[in-house]
């Protein structure tokens, strides 16, 4: 999972992390995922660590809300959705940074080996996506209504997913957005976030806003961290730690 140099900035690994390789499960998606998957004494239920063409483990962010689903009682599975060999390619020509139906595909293919895994295969499923992976996180949740229960999208790239997509989407989906001041180009940009989220809400069945104060739309300033991380544990642990699956919306 930790490519070039990444391996030095590693985080701390959670307690009874496990490094695992998901197989390919079709011809025309032949790359091996390499993830890290974490599951606690009597979890019910996992989250999906979605990221687009960087590695979740290298993300602090992402690593700050997997070690407080954790200690929560939740499995967490941060992965790569690029193989080795795509990341190394995409670094040189960024040939996959926006490619979200290859994300999609990643996030399916691992959602159905979680049923064929003794470890996860009774576990409720949920995805935290960041940009491109929250695109890629909610296609996923609308091609599998009855296995992705719960999505949180934070800094998502809403603008690569098209409507009658999100319109599929059944599952609650929190909204997750900075707004912080940052010159001319940053308050541009965070006000497109804002747009489309905005736009979002409209067309999603099950949905909420959350605007964290003093973030960036990336949410990576350290300060904002614990907020995006206690937004993350409520949306799951109201959607997913309950023993009965949440009954999707109707249509």
């Amino acid at each position: 999972m930790f490519r070039d140099g990444q391996h030095r900035a590693r985080p701390p690994a959670g307690a009874g992390e496990a490094l695992i390789a998901i197989q390919p499960d079709s011809p025309s998606d032949s790359g091996v995922l390499e993830a890290a998957l974490v599951v606690p004494e009597g979890a019910r239920s996992i989250v999906i660590f979605a990221h687009g063409s960087t590695p979740c483990a290298c993300c602090p962010c992402d690593v700050a809300v997997a070690r407080g689903l954790e200690h929560a009682g939740f499995a967490t599975l941060l992965v790569d959705l690029l193989t080795p060999t795509e990341a190394d390619d995409d670094v040189l020509s960024g040939r996959h940074a926006l490619d979200v139906p290859l994300f999609t595909r990643r996030i399916v293919r691992i959602t159905n080996w979680f049923a064929t895994s003794t470890v996860t295969r009774a576990l409720r499923v949920g995805c935290f996506g960041v940009g491109t992976g929250a695109a890629a996180a909610l296609a996923a949740a609308a091609e599998l209504p009855w296995r992705i229960e719960c999505v949180v999208s934070c800094g998502g790239r809403l603008d690569l997913v098209d409507r009658s997509t999100l319109a599929r989407v059944k599952a609650p989906v929190l909204l997750i957005e900075g707004t912080a001041e940052g010159g001319p180009r940053a308050d541009e940009k965070n006000g497109r976030a804002l747009g489309m989220n905005g736009q979002a809400l409209e067309i999603l069945r099950r949905a909420r806003l959350a605007v964290v104060r003093g973030a960036t739309h990336w949410l990576r300033e350290p300060s904002v961290f614990g907020t995006v991380a206690q937004l993350a544990l409520g949306w799951f642990a109201r959607y997913l730690a309950s023993s009965t699956p949440a009954r999707p919306a109707a249509g």
